[in-house]
């Protein structure tokens, strides 16, 4: 990564407490465009609470956030969305007994136009729904019919659902908070088809996980956090598979 660049998202210093509890202190975290960052440690690392407040959800105590160079502060998770920045939790935000495209618009559908009279009332445009969601999904390499059920997706296809909504409403940055949790094998293969798919658009992605083996042969660069600190950051050509395994265990 050329880091002549200025990035897409720089966390400078970002300092959180929770009463007497420190979750992160003075951790900072740089993110340029098209860049997959592998977002690591152990549970209790800080790891969940850095990407809350990238989003919007909490507040710093201290530090500073920038996007492209400028100073922001969020107030909500909103104000994020408008620079661009999505969240996939692991909980995912789909609606089970929705269809696809219901679910990929969620609270964002498109309604018909309607003359004066009938200004009050918006019929959603399931048409452009439709069509909408079926590029965007061709655009990530997913073949899910548009007329199933959410619940009867595989795990990698409501990932895939979850990111197709962040494409569609802007998004720059993308957060994927353990992506690969209760995925089998195929499912975590899907998830990096889909990483390597933001990449060719030129979107970042930070993906958290407590399991270097599933991010290792895609991410560009790690992070590691234990203890609410940042206990190291490496390339992929600067740390092999087993120094990152030995200095998470070690930092645990």
């Amino acid at each position: 990564m050329n880091k002549k660049n200025t990035p897409f998202l720089k966390a400078e210093k970002i300092t959180k407490w929770f009463g007497m509890t420190c979750a992160l202190r003075d951790v900072t975290l740089e993110v340029y465009n098209g860049e997959i960052i592998g977002l690591l440690g152990p549970n209790g690392a800080g790891k969940s609470t850095l990407i809350k407040i990238i989003s919007g959800y909490h507040k710093p105590d201290s530090g500073k956030i920038y996007i492209e160079g400028k100073e922001v502060h969020f107030r909500s998770p909103l104000d994020a969305k408008r620079y661009g920045i999505e969240t996939v939790y692991q909980e995912l935000a789909v609606v089970k007994d929705l269809k696809v495209p219901h679910n990929i618009f969620l609270g964002r559908e498109p309604v018909k136009p309607v003359n004066k009279i009938l200004r009050f009332i918006k019929p959603l445009d399931f048409k452009a729904m439709y069509e909408i969601s079926a590029k965007v999904l061709k655009d990530l390499g997913l073949t899910i019919p548009l007329a199933q059920e959410v619940q009867y997706c595989s795990g990698g296809e409501k990932q895939g659902i979850a990111i197709a909504r962040c494409i569609l409403f802007g998004a720059r940055l993308v957060i994927l908070d353990e992506p690969y949790s209760a995925l089998a094998i195929k499912g975590r293969r899907k998830v990096n088809q889909l990483l390597l798919k933001l990449k060719e658009k030129n979107i970042s992605s930070i993906v958290i996980s407590h399991d270097v083996h599933h991010v290792y042969g895609i991410a560009d660069r790690f992070i590691i956090l234990a203890h609410g600190r940042k206990v190291g950051e490496f390339t992929k050509d600067e740390s092999s598979l087993e120094e990152l395994e030995e200095l998470i265990a070690t930092a645990a």
